[in-house]
């Protein structure tokens, strides 16, 4: 039997109305798209092509690509890497999906969730806490006690075994991390977590991670000092990405060079730390050579840099930092011009000219990366002199501290060059610098960010031309049923592969269940009139609903205003008003589900991502059209580059950027067979406007009102009256 052949009849067993799903899922029903999807994914194993996925809402596309990476695994012994961008998707692949059709297949194969090295204990750091006469946790701490009496227990050190909550700081401190980690020359080696997870992972046929740890390891795959030891996953050549709308984003931010006034600090106190109790790998060296520092005059001087000249410089350096990035502070807040008030402020090629920047700032950093380097020679030429001076039986002993130890000096160098880099005069058509801060008020929230701005060639090297499968799937991944934009802009284009391409759609009825409204009466979005009369129409529809909404924001700004101005009235009624920022996301989905006629006011992280199924949610209110901040660097250096190229940024980059997000949005509503409700989005521009068809044919097929608000708040009243006729009639 072919291996076609074999994989038909293998799916059949699993997908069929009368098949292993059906049997063990109550309420499955076979579905062709769910089939189709599996077969596309299966002759992207078998042919070795990429393939492009849209699966609409209900499709199945978790078993659907489940599937095909099971029968790969145990008919050709390879393994399969699956992303994910979400940890609710990532916790029902491993907890719930997989383990459900390995056990009604009888298949006994490893499947691992990966997680990053600093999510596990280091035993080694935990007994040097252990160790000190009064730990870096304050004394007699409750977490630290909870923390020491967890760390003789736990069998796997994962973090998310935590039965109590630590602070991030304080996780730091007992943390593995690959700065620190001197691999088989540690002497809690045998006892790593990590390691031990690592080789789990090594065995494993099915990997579940998420993005960003997918894109780590290629960015440390790539890197010139690159070898096994620092990778994060074992090799692999078949790979499935779900939510792959994120991943251009998430590539972005993993190539994109970051430096902030903390990473100085923590780095510089890692090298070497202040005060007697000293667990630096220079004060783990400082304390072996005062053993034998007697009996040598070399040893004596190296000791005397150590505790002397070395320290004496980075108190230099410490306060210099502070008054760099305190001076870039106050450029931001003195400075009257418009541009120099955002919170992100991109350096153009005229900013490298202006006399404000290249007479004030750009010295003063100049003056900062010249005293880092002396600091960094200086431990280079410590470590070169400490080599020379030492025993063999000490080389030994401190061989650890030393491998820390050169880490460190290394990630040194790095950060200076990195440092040096972002204030050089020269300039590419790919490079992206801008400055960020989140709060003109916090001194400390000044970045330097230093991004590349088409991805598109490291993609296809590093990922396309490299896989021999990759299964791109998501809800959202087209405009207007086209694959066209993800394709460019990933790369896909001139990756010389072959790519299947196929667009699943819902198999629930959203004609018959669903409404899409837009009030034709509404200022326009541009309009000072807009916000007010969006705040009005917003409470007239949440009344129509009686609650159970979500209104989703493109502000924060606006969020704030729109719910301070409407909490009161909600008051005097049954509603329960929730307001991102006010609590965690997830505290305030709990708090949604398990009260009706909640109302939730988010932004971003609430587009998507969120499955609430059934009468809990039953209006999705859209208060305008998704489209990125034009001001914002990255979104503005993209129009720059398109324009250069004759072609139309807003057309060819906003619009199916919002339109993706757009999709995102709407696909809260309707989550199972039975769910009804009304999407009502109140920018009109989606209906005013010649690129609003892109928007609407890329939604699905719900039955479109756009008339004034008081005709829409009836074909609501009548809709529900309709599809809830016990609640509403």
């Amino acid at each position: 039997m072919s291996i076609k052949k074999s994989y038909e009849e293998f799916a059949k067993r699993i997908f069929s109305s009368e098949g292993l799903l059906a049997a063990s899922l109550d309420g499955f029903e076979e579905r062709t798209s769910q089939w189709e999807m599996s077969f596309q994914i299966f002759e992207s194993y078998l042919d070795e092509k990429i393939a492009l996925i849209e699966a609409g809402t209900g499709t199945g596309k978790s078993f659907a690509y489940l599937v095909p990476a099971l029968f790969w695994a145990v008919t050709q012994k390879e393994k399969t890497v699956i992303s994910t961008h979400t940890i609710a998707l990532q916790e029902q692949l491993f907890h719930k999906d997989l383990p459900l059709l390995l056990q009604i297949l009888g298949i006994d194969i490893k499947v691992v969730l990966v997680k990053g090295m600093g999510n596990y204990l280091c035993m080694k750091k935990f007994h040097e806490q252990e160790s000190l006469s009064t730990t870096l946790f304050s004394e007699g701490s409750p977490e630290w006690k909870a923390i020491e009496n967890w760390g003789y227990s736990t069998k796997d050190g994962s973090k998310s075994n935590l039965s109590f909550p630590v602070s991030s700081s304080n996780w730091d401190k007992v943390s593995a991390d690959s700065d620190s980690c001197t691999h088989i020359h540690c002497p809690e080696y045998k006892n790593c977590h990590f390691f031990a997870a690592r080789k789990n992972v090594a065995d494993a046929q099915i990997l579940i991670v998420n993005h960003y740890l997918l894109f780590a390891d290629m960015v440390a795959k790539n890197r010139k000092d690159y070898n096994e030891e620092k990778s994060i996953l074992p090799p692999y050549t078949r790979m499935i990405i779900d939510e792959a709308h994120h991943i251009e984003q998430i590539a972005l931010d993993s190539l994109a060079i970051k430096i902030h006034r903390s990473d100085l600090y923590r780095l510089l106190n890692r090298i070497i730390s202040d005060g007697a109790l000293d667990q630096s790998p220079l004060g783990k060296i400082r304390e072996k050579l005062l053993v034998q520092s007697k009996n040598s005059k070399d040893l004596l001087s190296i000791l005397q840099r150590v505790e002397l000249d070395i320290p004496a410089e980075k108190r230099i350096i410490m306060p210099k930092i502070a008054e760099t990035f305190t001076l870039l502070d106050q450029f931001f807040e003195e400075s009257k011009r418009e541009d120099f008030r955002e919170k992100k402020w991109r350096l153009r090629k005229s900013t490298l000219q202006d006399s404000l920047w290249k007479d004030n700032i750009v010295p003063v950093f100049q003056e900062l990366v010249k005293e880092l380097k002396k600091f960094s020679q200086m431990l280079l030429h410590w470590e070169e002199d400490l080599y020379s001076a030492v025993s063999d039986v000490m080389k030994e002993k401190i061989r650890s501290s030393c491998m820390e130890m050169h880490t460190l000096f290394t990630r040194l160098e790095e950060l200076v060059t990195n440092l040096q880099n972002f204030f050089e005069e020269n300039d590419s058509k790919n490079r992206v610098r801008y400055i960020e801060k989140n709060n003109l008020a916090l001194s400390t929230n000044t970045t330097l960010i230093d991004a590349t701005l088409d991805i598109s060639s490291y993609l296809s090297e590093t990922l396309f031309k490299k896989q021999l499968t990759v299964g791109l799937c998501s809800a959202t991944l087209t405009t207007m049923r086209d694959f066209g934009f993800i394709k460019k802009n990933l790369g896909i284009d001139h990756s010389g592969r072959e790519v299947t391409e196929k667009v699943y759609d819902s198999p629930f009825d959203y004609e018959k269940n669903s409404l899409f409204l837009v009030p034709s009466d509404i200022a326009d979005p541009s309009s000072p009139a807009f916000a007010s009369e969006a705040y009005e129409r917003i409470w007239n529809l949440i009344q129509v609903s009686e609650g159970n909404a979500f209104i989703l924001f493109t502000s924060y700004e606006m969020l704030i205003s729109c719910y301070e101005k409407l909490a009161p009235k909600a008051e005097k009624f049954s509603y329960s008003f929730l307001r991102q920022g006010e609590a965690s996301r997830q505290v305030l989905l709990e708090k949604f589900r398990s009260r009706s006629g909640s109302v939730l006011f988010g932004t971003d992280s609430f587009w998507e991502g969120i499955d609430i199924p059934g009468d809990i949610l039953r209006l999705i209110v859209i208060v305008k059209l998704p489209f990125k901040v034009p001001s914002e660097p990255m979104v503005e250096a993209y129009y720059e580059s398109l324009v250069e190229q004759g072609r139309d940024p807003f057309l060819e980059y906003s619009v199916p950027q919002a339109v993706v997000k757009f999709k995102q949005g709407f696909g809260r509503l309707i989550r199972k067979k039975t769910d009804r409700g009304c999407v009502v989005c109140l920018d009109k521009r989606v209906k005013t406007k010649a690129y609003g068809k892109f928007f609407l044919k890329s939604l699905p097929p719900s039955r479109v009102v756009f008339q004034d608000t008081a005709k829409v708040l009836q074909e609501m009243r009548v809709f529900y009256i309709t599809t809830h006729p016990v609640k509403y009639g």
